[in-house]
């Protein structure tokens, strides 16, 4: 991960203040990281991550729901402050993946990567900037986009993905970001016989709160270390519908105690 430790030096340096809603930021624009998934799974290691709730989180997106229940009964409470006394966030993330005005867009990206006449049509997307449903999500996803390409290198069928952010956190959620759309895409090339290889994220706005800077200074100073490997039971997902997967069938290795860095939600 030492991209992404460049990347916040960059924005220490470099980046414009912006007074926001949610406070004071310093702020790029049009940036990127890329990750090789194939070689290992980006979990940073440079702080703690919660792993189990990157497999939860990623899992909930899969569901279709509006409802943070699931989250929260697996210790799983960043979602808490923007649900309702029924623990309803409205028709954002998870809602959106499964039904975007009446489309199923994990089925629909699924079924186009599987067409084996067509599968350079560029056209698997998700989207879950529903403007049309703006109005009844307690907060609009930060991830806009989500693109897979499929494509062959001597015979190996590999899948890419492209990931086009509105805003990142960089502190507090660019790092869950990464390795749920890391999970999502391996989760993706499971069902479509695809080995993962390369997932870039395009970051529209990507800042650091002015709470959140010498915490990340320090954080900084920690040397990036080897990267997990992710192992799936792939024969088991391939038969199970999405919302029914569950956290035993992903296993990391390689997972180290690390430094807890506390990043207030802003």
């Amino acid at each position: 991960m030492k991209n992404y430790i460049k990347l916040g030096k960059k924005i220490l340096k470099k980046g414009y203040i912006e007074l926001t809603r949610t406070g004071e930021t310093l702020a790029l624009h049009n940036e990127k990281l890329s990750f090789n998934l194939k070689k290992s799974f980006p979990l940073m290691t440079t702080k703690h991550i919660g792993y189990k709730s990157i497999i939860y989180e990623t899992l909930w997106y899969l569901k279709g729901t509006t409802n943070i229940k699931y989250l929260k009964n697996n210790n799983v409470n960043i979602w808490n402050k923007f649900g309702d006394e029924n623990d309803d966030i409205g028709k954002t993330y998870s809602y959106q993946f499964r039904n975007f005005n009446g489309i199923d867009q994990i089925k629909e990206v699924i079924k186009q990567l599987k067409d084996k006449n067509n599968i350079t049509n560029r056209r698997a997307i998700i989207n879950l900037y529903n403007v049309s449903d703006l109005k009844e999500m307690s907060i609009p996803p930060c991830i806009a986009l989500i693109q897979f390409n499929i494509y062959y290198v001597n015979n190996e069928k590999r899948l890419d993905s492209s990931i086009y952010q509105r805003s990142a956190d960089f502190c507090l959620g660019v790092p869950y970001d990464i390795a749920e759309m890391a999970l999502l895409t391996h989760i993706i090339a499971t069902y479509t016989d695809s080995n993962p290889y390369n997932m870039t994220i395009f970051y529209s706005n990507i800042h650091i709160y002015k709470e959140h800077i010498e915490t990340f200074k320090e954080q900084a100073n920690n040397k990036p270390d080897k990267l997990p490997i992710l192992k799936l039971e792939k024969e088991k997902i391939v038969n199970l519908k999405f919302e029914d997967l569950t956290i035993d069938l992903f296993n990391f290795i390689n997972i180290k105690k690390r430094k807890k860095y506390l990043y207030k939600l802003l």
